[in-house]
C-alpha cells in the first residue's frame, strides 16, 4: 500500500468516527446519518482488515450479529462504547439487517418476503462495499484466494417475513457462527452440523455458499 494512500484512508476513517460519535439524539434524521456515516466508514475500513478473517475475530461485538460476523465486519470500540453509553441509539443496529448496509432495502416496502428479495439485498450490499463473490460448493476450495460463507434461509416464510442465518468459513477450514447480538458462538469442522443445530430452533436450510473476496490492501 503507498504510504499517502494509508494516511490518507486513515485520516478519513478519523473524520467518520468524530462525526459519528456527535450524534447523541435518537430522532429519525440522527438515527439515519448515524448509519450514513457508519456505511462510509465500513467501505473504508475493510480495505485495512486481511482478506480472510482470523478464528478469533479482531472482536467479536455483543453488538454485531450473525450477517456481519460472517463477512467480518468491524464493529469498532469506539461505535461499541458510543452505544452503551447512548442505549437510546440501539435503532441504529437495524444497519446491519440484510440491505441496510447498501439501502437497498429501501426498495422493499413490507420486508423482505422471498429468497429472490433476500438475495438482492445481500448482493447490493455486497457490491456496495466493493466485495467480489462467486458461488461455490461447500466442499470446494476457494478458488480466488478469499473465504467461503454459508447462507441459511427459511423456505417456509414466518409471519410474512424472512427469516435467515450466516455463518464463516475461518482460516483453518472450520466454520462458525454467531448467535444475534448476543455472545454465543458455535464452532464446528463441519458446517452440515449448523444445519442440523438451527433445525432444532428454527426452519433453515442451507441455500448458497459463497466465496468472498474483500477489497482489501493486505
Amino acid at each position: 500500500m503507498i504510504l499517502g494512500e494509508l494516511i490518507d484512508l486513515k485520516t478519513k476513517l478519523l473524520f467518520l468516527k468524530n462525526e459519528i460519535l456527535k450524534i447523541n439524539n435518537d430522532s429519525k434524521s440522527s438515527l439515519l446519518k448515524m448509519q450514513e456515516l457508519y456505511r462510509e466508514y465500513l467501505k473504508l475500513a475493510v480495505r485495512l482488515q486481511p482478506k480472510i478473517p482470523k478464528n478469533n475475530n479482531a472482536y467479536y461485538s455483543t453488538s454485531s450479529n450473525c450477517y456481519t460476523c460472517a463477512l467480518d465486519l468491524p464493529m469498532p470500540y469506539f461505535l461499541e462504547e458510543h452505544l452503551m453509553k447512548n442505549p437510546h441509539l440501539k435503532n441504529f443496529l437495524t444497519i446491519q439487517n440484510v440491505g441496510m448496509i447498501s439501502g437497498y432495502r429501501k426498495n422493499i416496502k413490507y420486508g423482505i418476503t422471498s429468497e429472490k428479495e433476500f438475495l438482492e439485498c445481500l448482493y447490493s450490499d455486497l457490491e456496495y462495499l466493493k466485495f467480489k463473490y462467486y458461488e461455490t460448493d461447500v466442499l470446494d476450495n476457494p478458488s480466488h484466494r478469499g473465504y467461503k460463507i454459508g447462507i441459511y434461509y427459511d423456505a417456509k416464510i414466518t409471519g410474512g417475513l424472512a427469516n435467515y442465518h450466516f455463518v464463516r468459513q475461518n482460516l483453518d477450514g472450520s466454520w462458525s457462527s454467531k448467535m444475534g447480538t448476543s455472545n454465543e458462538l458455535h464452532f464446528s469442522e463441519d458446517i452440515n452440523d449448523f444445519k442440523r443445530y438451527y433445525q432444532n430452533r428454527v426452519n433453515l436450510d442451507l441455500i448458497k455458499t459463497l466465496e468472498i473476496v474483500k477489497p482489501s490492501f493486505r
